[in-house]
């Protein structure tokens, strides 16, 4: 060092910028000795590989399995073929289609 007044202002410097936070410091040096950003590698996306083992078989069984199509009384909720829809028996009623069959034309 070249004087005492320049090590005693230096130190005080010194010890003032050993007071500020990270942040502060990082701050500081940006304004001091300004550097270009290093730009953050995007990590590559994953591709789709397609269905899992377990998804594909679930989807098989879906559209494997058997729709009901036979339409069902709106009284019971039980299928035309059923016991109370004949004469004999005691809970007798005629079979009514569901709102929901005859809007679909069944």
């Amino acid at each position: 060092m070249r004087s005492t007044i320049l090590t005693k202002e230096l130190m005080d410097l010194v010890a003032q910028y050993e007071s500020w936070s990270y942040e502060q410091r990082m701050v500081f040096l940006d304004l001091v000795d300004p550097q270009a950003e290093e730009p953050v590698k995007a990590r590559p996306k994953r591709k789709a590989k397609g269905k899992s083992a377990r998804a594909a078989s679930l989807a098989d069984a879906i559209k494997s399995s058997p729709k009901p199509r036979e339409p069902i009384c709106a009284t019971c909720g039980n299928v035309e073929d059923y016991v109370d829809h004949s004469e004999p028996s005691p809970s007798y009623h005629p079979f009514e289609k569901s709102p929901t069959a005859q809007s679909a034309g069944a």
